[in-house]
């Protein structure tokens, strides 16, 4: 399972990309991971599977957090610290996280989220909603950042987190059909997982969290053909 954020970039506030470079540089992953999972999940910064062999060949960089590239990056989008508040336009910016509220851990994921944005001056708020509540706002955009998971299929294909309907960041159908095609060759041992993972940075459809299975613990009890 896979868990990442998306960004709402039909709002001006966040259409530059550096807001979600801000963004990926700000979150500890690490301590999202042992608050909202008792580290029961592998935080990634990129949006492919860390026990994949590939990826581990790659020897990528094993976290990016640096608060002060975070806010580099903020100032380059226009949001800009004045006093303890971060403005754009002179304006105060608040964030509204959507977040299904029938998952315990993804709530406090979000909520792990916002205060990190608070750190950083942004105001932030989490909105829990119903799944239908929450499938609605994702459609209508009704939402600045948005917590979401996909079960993603045994080959680790990662088209279906391009598709609109899981990445709808407000931007044109196809923004990233040329990242999606790349993602399908990098499975394919035609793209270098580090070309991909670069030009992956470069655009940030969405901000990766982390990787988390599930397991079943069944007692002795129990009998039967499984």
């Amino acid at each position: 399972r896979f868990t990442f954020l998306v960004v709402n970039r039909s709002r001006k506030e966040l259409a530059d990309v550096n807001f979600s470079v801000g963004l990926t540089y700000l979150l500890d992953r690490n301590a999202l991971v042992a608050s909202a999972l008792n580290s029961f999940a592998d935080p990634v910064w990129y949006p492919l599977n860390p026990s994949w062999a590939a990826t581990r060949q790659a020897n990528l960089n094993p976290d990016i957090f640096s608060p002060p590239a975070a806010g580099d990056a903020f100032v380059q989008a226009g949001l800009v610290l004045k006093d303890t508040q971060r403005v754009y336009g002179g304006k105060p910016v608040t964030l509204r996280i959507l977040v299904n509220r029938e998952n315990a851990s993804r709530v406090k994921a979000a909520e792990f989220v916002a205060e990190s944005l608070r750190m950083a001056g942004f105001g932030a708020e989490v909105v829990q909603a119903t799944w239908d509540e929450y499938q609605v706002a994702l459609e209508t955009l009704d939402y600045d950042l948005y917590l979401g998971e996909v079960n993603l299929p045994a080959n680790l294909d990662l088209s279906v987190l391009f598709t609109p309907e899981v990445c709808n960041t407000g931007e044109l159908p196809g923004t990233y059909d040329l990242l999606r095609a790349e993602a399908k060759a990098v499975l394919n041992g035609e793209t270098e997982v580090r070309t991909f993972v670069s030009n992956f940075q470069n655009s940030l459809p969405f901000i990766p969290l982390y990787y988390a299975q599930d397991a079943l613990a069944v007692s002795m009890e129990v009998s039967g053909q499984f």
